[in-house]
């Protein structure tokens, strides 16, 4: 299970074409399964024009190009965002949060609960925690998606303006 998504990015997801009857935001063209994260590596290396080996030893080209470059869009990666949305919680004083969301080991709060809200856990493991710690998340997703939701609408004015 993953961070409980605020009903204003669900309304944002069911803008854009999706399968309202799949389990997975991103899935798979294998019936019933998500894309892995390799495979969201991939296309953001097609979108940014990278040339992939072939079993043959030759290259696959991508005839669009860097998309990215096009767009003037500065390359990132899933991660970055990861990377972003921690950075970004633990500056809202809510680093807990992300460390939930991330699936971060909760931190020591030396007795005080209350200071798991704020705590953000340094190392990442290996394997996700069973604890959902779901009001925790959910927090932390209401504050982000906000977050995100206004950077995209005033991003998305300025290339309006740009036409």
């Amino acid at each position: 299970m993953g961070a409980p998504l605020p009903p204003e990015a669900l309304a944002a997801i069911r803008r854009h074409r999706t399968d309202p009857t799949s389990h997975h935001l991103f899935p798979s063209r294998l019936p019933g399964k998500s894309v892995t994260p390799v495979g969201m590596t991939q296309w953001f290396d097609r979108m940014q024009g990278k040339e992939k080996a072939t079993k043959g030893g030759g290259r696959t080209g991508r005839p669009a190009g860097d998309l990215f470059a096009q767009h003037d869009i500065r390359p990132w990666t899933p991660h970055d965002v990861r990377r972003t949305l921690a950075a970004f919680l633990d500056m809202e004083r809510l680093g807990g949060a992300a460390s939930a969301i991330l699936a971060h080991r909760p931190p020591s709060a030396k007795g005080d609960p209350g200071q798991e809200r704020e705590l953000a856990q340094a190392i990442t493991l290996r394997h996700y925690v069973h604890s959902q710690r779901l009001d925790l998340k959910a927090e932390g997703m209401a504050v982000w998606v906000r977050a995100v939701l206004e950077a995209y609408e005033a991003e998305h004015a300025r290339l309006v303006g740009q036409t």
